[in-house]
């Protein structure tokens, strides 16, 4: 079963977006579910999400990290599918990363290999290349470590006694769980709608964290 996780704080296209997903799930011969965990600010929600097995759950949490593992708590699957949910990613790029794990421990969508795409401010530059020095020095073998669209095996997570580090999951699963691990490229597109929560602040706190870790 697939199990796709999607953490939302003010996202006001959520629901499009996950009648989308819904539509490329549909095509899956495996059983999937969608699980929307709200921040606990307020998520531009204008009518509930009806949809067959799309649950929305709330979240209290700090940390994107606290809401992506609230949502692997509730999830019923073995394959463990998380994305953003302000449409910067590309829904195709699910079904991909849900067959790759019949093969892989861990698949992770990057912005950094060849024929990907991203735009991104200077500010956001700086951070990018200084915690990817860091996390390769740290062990780290992926081109894109804070990638936030990744899928892994349930049994992986096992293996990881999460820190709640506030934007690196993927990371984190990396160096603890040690899994066999693809990479492919992603298009990373402009947010459909909404605020982006990246600040040059959080760059600096997740540095410091990965020094830390």
């Amino acid at each position: 079963m697939i199990s796709l996780i999607v953490p939302v704080l003010n996202e006001p296209m959520i629901n499009d977006f996950t009648a989308r997903l819904a539509d490329e799930l549909g095509y899956s011969k495996e059983k999937w579910e969608i699980i929307i965990v709200m921040g606990d600010k307020e998520t531009l929600l204008k009518k509930p999400i009806e949809k067959p097995n799309v649950t929305t759950i709330r979240c209290y949490g700090d940390s994107l990290e606290r809401s992506i593992l609230t949502g692997v708590s509730t999830a019923h699957g073995e394959k463990i599918i998380v994305m953003d949910g302000d449409g910067s990613h590309e829904v195709s790029g699910v079904s991909f990363i849900a067959e790759k794990l019949d093969e892989y421990e861990m698949v992770v969508g990057s912005r950094f290999m060849h024929n990907s795409t991203f735009k991104q401010s200077r500010a956001r530059k700086f951070v990018s290349r200084s915690f990817l020095t860091l996390a390769k020095m740290s062990g780290s073998r992926l081109t894109d470590p804070m990638s936030g669209f990744f899928g892994v095996r349930r049994y992986i997570l096992d293996r990881v006694r999460f820190k709640p580090f506030k934007w690196k999951v993927c990371l984190e699963i990396e160096l603890k769980a040690k899994p066999s691990i693809l990479e492919f490229p992603i298009h990373f597109q402009e947010r459909q709608g909404g605020n982006s929560k990246s600040s040059l602040a959080i760059g600096i706190n997740l540095i410091w964290d990965l020094i830390t870790l």
